[in-house]
């Protein structure tokens, strides 16, 4: 009888040991279900965040080639600036010479 007892109590032990199983199985899928829901609300987090950064350059691009244009227009002014300025210099200079001379001819 002590063998049948021990035999009762080790597949007694058993039948516990399978309900354990099946309850960490139960656990680990449901941890699993879990981590997949966290991921990809993470991952939808992580592309809102790329797309409000994608969002966040072009802005930053588009002010910057704005500022650039500026820039491009101002170098261009003032290079017609001392173009002028320094024809009108030479002009001058050459009309002052020449009246100059002239003047001294008379």
């Amino acid at each position: 009888m002590v063998a049948e007892d021990r035999i009762a109590r080790i597949e007694s032990d058993v039948g516990e040991l399978k309900g354990d199983v099946k309850a960490l199985n139960a656990r680990v899928s449901e941890s699993i279900i879990a981590n997949a829901r966290e991921f990809g609300g993470l991952k939808t987090e992580v592309e809102k965040g790329f797309g409000t950064l994608r969002t966040e350059i072009e802005k930053n691009r588009a002010d910057t080639e704005k500022g650039f244009g500026s820039l491009k227009t101002s170098i261009e002014s003032a290079k017609l600036w001392m173009l002028v300025t320094g024809v009108g210099s030479v002009i001058l200079v050459t009309f002052v010479t020449f009246l100059g001379r002239a003047l001294k001819l008379f």
